[in-house]
C-alpha cells in the first residue's frame, strides 16, 4: 500500500527540523552559548520553534496517514 503524501510530509517535516536544528547550532556559535540558551532571545525563540515542531509534526503525520488512508472520506479531501 502506497502512501505517497504521508511520506512526502514526513521528508519535508524532517527537513524542516534539520534546518531549525542548524539555525540552533549557528545561533550557539555565534553567540557561544554552548548549553541552555543564557537568557539570549534570539536563541530561545529558536529553541522554542524546534521544540513545537518537534512536538506537532508526528501527530500531523499520523492525521495525514489516517486521512491518506481513508481514501473514501470526503472530509479528507
Amino acid at each position: 500500500m502506497a502512501i505517497p503524501v504521508t511520506m512526502t510530509l514526513a521528508a519535508l517535516l524532517g527537513l524542516l527540523l534539520v534546518g531549525l536544528a542548524m539555525r540552533i547550532s549557528m545561533l550557539r556559535m555565534r553567540h557561544k552559548i554552548a548549553f541552555g540558551d543564557a537568557g539570549n532571545h534570539e536563541l530561545m525563540r529558536s529553541i522554542r520553534a524546534h521544540a513545537n515542531t518537534t512536538e506537532h509534526a508526528p501527530i500531523f503525520i499520523l492525521l495525514a496517514l489516517a486521512c491518506e488512508l481513508a481514501r473514501g472520506s470526503r472530509r479528507c479531501r
